[in-house]
């Protein structure tokens, strides 16, 4: 064989070998971008996402909902169907974890002015509010925000990473491992908290949520974000939060806002690490709304460790008690849980 006919051969090798690996990656579709329902038998599992904003965006997209339902981690654990009770129309929760006020504003505005979305839900988190948290927001041209990324869609075809999260992904489907996201309503369901509840003793549960007091966050990015102290620091995510309320006025969209609730000693950790200024700010800022429900304080429920799956996530059952203070359903409040922030 001369070398022509051996490069000839190298080159319809490779080229054949990056065919399987692209139809591999469309068909397995690991970051749930593609809009298929094929091999769901392999793929319906995706729990190898690098970036769950991407993969939420998508989704929710092909959902075309009606209500969203937009946080951090806190949020994406309340399952929609503590909100379809009171609210009509497909409801998808497009909450992505560790995100800011910029990343929530983003998704908000791509529903609102692209989408038929009629009622955002907001859950307000303080974290979200730090500058460590803060980025670009209103430049979304060339971003998935904007009509078409081809980024994404390359990323999720193309490169030995994605490859191996697909293998992942197909392995995970083989074996019948619990999926994170519920895709058909955007709910993470901590499928890797729950057995470990269950399946241990009251004792042990108590110390997972207890025991890392008063050392919880030590070296967490806000918790160890100097800035964040200042209170003034805040101002660029209260001024898109202000950025929120005008467009949801401006398209005749309902906004319902919300704190999110803490296990109770957080509230201690943010005083002791100097960090109460900066958050007595904030509810004095959300308070000019006069249209702030507040969960974020110590309570009957923030002081039950049985209401959390660790210190700074609730479980999903407490939203039910969240909206039903939201919703003045009697049936489901509880009494010292959730108040409107006023100015006083």
């Amino acid at each position: 064989m001369n070398n022509k006919q051996w490069t000839f051969r190298v080159l319809v090798f490779t080229f054949l070998g990056v065919v399987v690996i692209v139809a591999f990656n469309y068909l397995i579709n690991p970051y749930n971008v593609f809009n298929h329902d094929y091999l769901t038998k392999y793929n319906s599992v995706k729990n190898q996402l690098v970036n769950d904003e991407m993969s939420k965006f998508y989704s929710a997209k092909r959902q075309n909902p009606d209500v969203l339902l937009v946080g951090s981690s806190r949020v994406e654990h309340i399952h929609p169907k503590y909100l379809q009770q009171y609210e009509n129309g497909k409801i998808y929760n497009v909450s992505v974890k560790g995100s800011g006020l910029s990343t929530q504003f983003q998704l908000i505005q791509y529903f609102v002015t692209r989408g038929n979305v009629k009622t955002v839900v907001l859950g307000l988190d303080f974290y979200a509010f730090s500058p460590i948290n803060i980025g670009e927001y209103k430049n979304i041209k060339f971003t998935r925000y904007d009509d078409f990324y081809y980024d994404d869609y390359l990323n999720s075809l193309f490169g030995f990473r994605t490859l191996r999260k697909s293998i992942s992904t197909f392995k995970d489907n083989i074996k019948g491992i619990d999926g994170r996201i519920e895709w058909d309503s955007g709910w993470d369901t901590y499928s890797h908290e729950y057995p470990l509840i269950y399946n241990n003793t009251d004792e042990w549960y108590f110390n997972k949520i207890d025991s890392i007091f008063p050392n919880f966050g030590i070296n967490d990015k806000f918790f160890a974000n100097e800035e964040f102290k200042n209170p003034l620091s805040i101002n660029n995510g209260l001024m898109i939060l202000s950025e929120i309320v005008t467009l949801c006025k401006n398209y005749d969209v309902k906004l319902i806002l919300f704190t999110t609730p803490l296990y109770h000693k957080v509230y201690d950790v943010i005083h002791d690490r100097g960090y109460d200024k900066t958050y007595t700010y904030w509810k004095n800022e959300l308070s000019k709304y006069n249209m702030v429900y507040d969960f974020n304080y110590k309570n009957s429920i923030t002081s039950d460790y049985r209401n959390y799956v660790d210190p700074s996530h609730f479980k999903s059952d407490v939203g039910k008690y969240i909206f039903a203070k939201i919703y003045h359903d009697k049936s489901l409040i509880v009494d010292d849980f959730g108040k409107i922030l006023t100015v006083e």
